[in-house]
């Protein structure tokens, strides 16, 4: 039990519980004479523990409860790295901006945007002028004690082997996240907000972009289009013009070098970083990667572009033809515009599908490709028979015939149904691009494969596209909303029109990648025109705990949004669950299936609260923070496994006005009054449904 008058408990709760060797102290507050805050005890270091502070006020986590430090709050004491049980340590970054205008460096804000993000356990500090992030990581001694980010700006490390000792006050001030075990090192979390180490040593480091060098953003772009040509697959290559991006501004020269670096099949992250903090600036400038580029065959067209006259326009003549005739409007047909797919793939458009690298996005289409071929539902969703072309830029034949045979023997298809009808092209060995930027030739920017992949939709008398993937196909950069718009548009006119559909499959946007997250309504990386300009986007999400995949549609502008289809990993195969096909009645199943899930659910619930109450442990009715009821429950091992946050708090509603459960008050040990949920009445013995019996 700890102390709720004590400022910080959630915190030393959270630590303690994380690791039980953790030490903690009490912290009080002063004024000083000069009006700023003091805090006993001091930041100093004797023998091990605070100069003010005897070794016999420091409390161990197992033991608070029993005794309580002085001060009115947590003290965490971090005079030796705090290990858990697996080798892994507390750690915290203390970020500091000391401005008197409380503005603090914009990567700090990153790091903290970052650290939300991950759900790491965040807490402003007493000043109101820093944060604390606390986190499990790997030890590692070559961290530095401090980061300068500025003028009175600063990141302490605390923790591990090389890092400041000192006991930390806790302030419980707008706390959020939790205690969890890092994916990756301390180093590499920095590194996504920017701030690269540019040195191993424990002496303070100082972020080298500080010291600016005025580039052209001209120049910065025609920089990262010539390392487009350059490949960095060969060590040498890669290591020498690291080394001459070293000579660039920090933030500017790591993350070009990063961008670059991740094209290679070799890719490392941490390697990079390692690498990259090992360069040091050589006589070689970035001028030696525009002459490499230029002996690979590029001309620096971004230079010559940008002073391209603009395209000359069509006749008016032509112009006036693009007028609607509104005379014969009245016998137009009222049937709803024909889809290939259900809802989700309209006749001469393009459907977008994004999601985790990983997901199995590409498994999922090639089922979906099999079920248009032979004019099977797909998951409730009538489609439309028609001959289906897999545009593979990813997966080898090998793959894509492993995978179809799976499909085939799961779906109990015998594999000569869909000769001529479902014909996979395997370009993953050359040259993919549909698209390809004016900054790599002076040609136009639909490629021959563009033209190619048309000519084969026109003589196979293809009705369905499926191309896989956007990042293979479109060479050109992703956040150029012109670019963006140039690709599909190339694509309708060609490959979806007349009456066919396209479905093309994309990663997801950088921050979900990187934070590990579900993709939500923004699950497209790049340009929002990637959004703006198909006709129907649908994301492909995978619930960690279950490993049950949902396609969920968030755009359609040629009809209603189709229900989420949902799909299981069945003998390593994604198979979509057997649904209607008739859209009322797939409703009212699903909201049966929903209420019935909703009940059993609220059942297992009323047990662990039971449980919880039986052993004399308390359930708390907060909603948020910490230390929440959702998250207290969960800690039960029977907690129902596909149970997020949202619905678990409706659920709890519904148990409050269903009477299953209660508030009610009780006295803490300390005599506080506390408020919990009881079940409103004394649970009844479940009938022995195995046995057919009721005793």
């Amino acid at each position: 039990m700890y102390n709720d008058l004590k400022a910080g408990h959630e915190v030393a709760k959270a630590i303690g519980e994380s690791a039980p060797n953790a030490l903690f102290c009490g912290f009080s507050t002063f004024i000083k004479d000069d009006g700023s805050i003091g805090k006993l005890p001091k930041n100093k270091t004797s023998n091990g523990v605070d100069g003010n502070t005897p070794a016999s006020q420091l409390i161990a986590s197992d033991q608070i409860g029993l005794e309580e430090p002085r001060g009115e709050f947590w003290g965490l004491n971090m005079h030796a790295p705090i290990k858990t049980l697996d080798g892994y340590v507390i750690t915290t970054l203390d970020l500091d901006w000391k401005r008197s205008d409380q503005t603090r460096n914009p990567k700090m804000t990153t790091l903290l945007e970052i650290a939300k993000r991950k759900g790491l356990l965040i807490e402003k500090s007493y000043s109101n002028k820093g944060a604390h992030i606390f986190f499990l990581s790997k030890p590692d001694s070559t961290l530095p004690k401090k980061i300068k980010l500025g003028s009175r700006q600063e990141i302490e490390i605390f923790g591990h082997p090389s890092s400041t000792r000192i006991s930390l006050m806790l302030t419980g001030r707008e706390v959020s996240g939790r205690i969890i075990k890092l994916g990756s090192s301390v180093k590499d979390l920095l590194a996504e907000a920017g701030i690269v180490l540019e040195q191993s040593t424990n002496e303070t480091p100082i972020d080298s972009s500080m010291g600016l060098l005025n580039l052209k953003q001209d120049t910065i772009d025609d920089l990262r289009n010539a390392l487009k040509v350059i490949p960095a697959d060969d060590r040498e290559v890669w290591v020498k013009y690291g080394h001459a991006l070293k000579t660039l501004p920090s933030n500017l020269g790591w993350e070009l070098f990063r961008e670059w670096s991740a094209k290679s099949d070799k890719y490392d992250v941490s390697d990079t970083i390692s690498k990259w903090q090992s360069f040091a600036p050589t006589q070689t400038g970035y001028a030696a990667i525009f002459k490499h580029a230029q002996d690979l065959g590029w001309n620096n067209p971004l230079k010559a572009n940008r002073h391209l006259e603009p395209e000359s326009l069509i006749s008016f003549d032509e112009f006036e033809q693009f007028c609607i005739d509104l005379l014969d409007i009245d016998d137009c047909d009222d049937a709803p515009l024909p889809h290939i797919v259900e809802y989700w793939n309209p006749e001469n458009e393009i459907a977008l599908l994004g999601s985790h690298g990983g997901s199995g996005k590409s498994y999922v289409a090639l089922n979906l490709a099999i079920h248009v071929a032979l004019g099977r539902p797909f998951g409730g969703l009538t489609t439309k028979q028609t001959n289906v072309v897999f545009y593979s830029a990813e997966d080898p034949a090998r793959v894509l015939r492993y995978r179809i045979r799976k499909l085939c023997k799961a779906l109990q298809i015998d594999a000569k149904q869909l000769s001529g009808k479902l014909h996979l092209l395997d370009v993953s060995d050359t040259d993919p691009s549909l698209h390809r930027g004016r900054g790599f030739t002076d040609a136009k920017t639909e490629t021959a494969a563009l033209s190619h992949l048309a000519q084969y939709i026109d003589k196979h008398n293809i009705g369905f596209c499926i191309i896989d993937n956007a990042s293979d196909t479109f060479e050109d950069d992703e956040i150029k909303r012109s670019a963006v718009k140039t690709f599909i548009r190339s694509i309708r006119t060609h490959l979806a029109r007349p009456n066919r559909a396209v479905l093309l499959l994309a990663h997801i946007n950088k921050a979900n990648a990187r934070g590990g997250k579900n993709i939500d309504s923004e699950d497209y990386s790049g340009s929002t025109a990637w959004h703006n300009s198909v006709r129907s986007r649908l994301s492909l999400n995978t619930d960690k705990s279950s490993g049950v995949m949902t396609i969920t549609q968030h755009k359609a502008n040629l009809g209603e949004l189709a229900l989420p289809v949902t799909l299981e990993w069945i003998d390593g195969v994604p198979l979509a669950g057997v649904q209607n096909p008739d859209r009322e009645a797939q409703a009212i199943a699903q909201r049966a299936n929903d209420k019935a899930r909703d009940n059993s659910d609220k059942q297992v619930l009323v047990e662990i609260i039971q449980a919880f109450t039986n052993r004399g442990e308390s359930v708390n009715t907060s909603m948020t923070g910490a230390y929440s009821t959702f998250k207290l429950l969960k800690s039960d091992p029977t907690f129902p496994k596909v149970l997020d946050g949202e619905r678990f708090k409706r659920l709890i509603r519904e148990m409050q006005d269903e009477k299953l459960i209660i508030r009610k008050i009780v006295k803490t040990p300390a005599r506080k009054e506390k408020e919990v949920f009881v079940n409103f009445a004394p649970m009844r013995t479940p009938p022995d449904v195995y046995g057919g019996k009721n005793e």
